[in-house]
């Protein structure tokens, strides 16, 4: 699959997941797995700012990703935590042992092997509600197309949560936030009691979670929580079988590629004045 081709096939899974009642935690966990897939990054992760103003970590594609970013939280430094503090972009940061912007972080983000790191924010009527961040194994800048694709994403992902919120009710959207870091909580429980119970990484148990709700047809936090209520067993998941990646390096304009990711999502969720929105050509 060409990266245009799989960066189309993002946008339509991620949009298709809004159609119905979803799972905003689900939504945003897909994105980070998809991120990857569709941009030229080796991970992907999702921070929110609480009503209060307090960083939570979300989701991520991998578990390095998720202890980078509870690290840049607990150090208060970072360029995610920049990000959604200042609401700009970091873009095309290298990262090194000798970095004076981020001195500790720098040295994390290196010593788990990452090179570079981009930063996006998500807006909700003109406010940052958190990021989309990504990182990659080598030096070099994001090309435009990849730049798009995931400023893109980072509107998706803030589209989720304000659809999210007008679906369940008419509240506002510091509420929905503090829903979907609640959510958060809750499936890091779970994982935790499939973890012990099976002995596995975190990863794997997050993975085989996220397996069965997909099977299933059920959100990730549903599954979650009957786990922690002990509706539903450990042993009742279903086995978690890794894809192999598309690997294509093809390369190609991608001018339409959000305008046909929006022929998928009904008028009702078209919100281009609450969202920030990217033109791709």
């Amino acid at each position: 699959m060409s990266r245009e081709s799989s960066s189309i096939a993002t946008f339509l899974e991620i949009v298709d997941k809004l159609v119905d009642e979803y799972d905003v935690i689900d939504v945003l966990t897909a994105l980070t797995y998809r991120c990857v897939e569709a941009v030229a990054v080796d991970g992907a992760a999702v921070m929110l700012a609480s009503p209060v103003g307090e960083l939570r970590f979300i989701t991520s594609s991998g578990e390095s990703m998720r202890k980078l970013e509870l690290f840049q939280i607990h150090a208060n430094e970072g360029p995610c935590v920049d990000c959604i503090h200042n609401g700009v972009d970091v873009m095309n940061e290298a990262l090194s042992e000798s970095d004076d912007r981020w001195p500790t972080f720098a040295h994390e983000a290196v010593a788990q092997g990452f090179r570079s790191v981009h930063c996006l924010p998500m807006r909700i009527r003109g406010r940052t509600i958190g990021g989309l961040n990504l990182f990659r194994t080598r030096d070099g800048s994001l090309s435009d197309d990849d730049v798009a694709v995931a400023r893109g994403l980072a509107d998706v992902a803030a589209l989720a949560i304000l659809q999210h919120e007008s679906t369940i009710e008419a509240s506002t959207s510091k509420a929905q936030l503090s829903n979907a870091i609640n959510s958060r909580l809750i499936i890091d429980q779970a994982v935790e009691k499939i973890r012990q119970a099976t002995r596995c990484e975190k990863e794997d148990a997050l993975n085989r979670l996220r397996a069965h709700a997909e099977n299933q047809n059920e959100g990730l936090t549903v599954i979650a929580k009957r786990i922690v209520g002990k509706s539903n067993d450990w042993i009742d998941l279903d086995e978690f079988v890794k894809k192999r990646g598309h690997g294509a390096e093809n390369r190609s304009p991608i001018g339409e590629l959000l305008s046909t990711a929006r022929t998928k999502v009904p008028p009702s969720l078209v919100l281009a004045d609450d969202i920030s929105t990217t033109s791709l050509t």
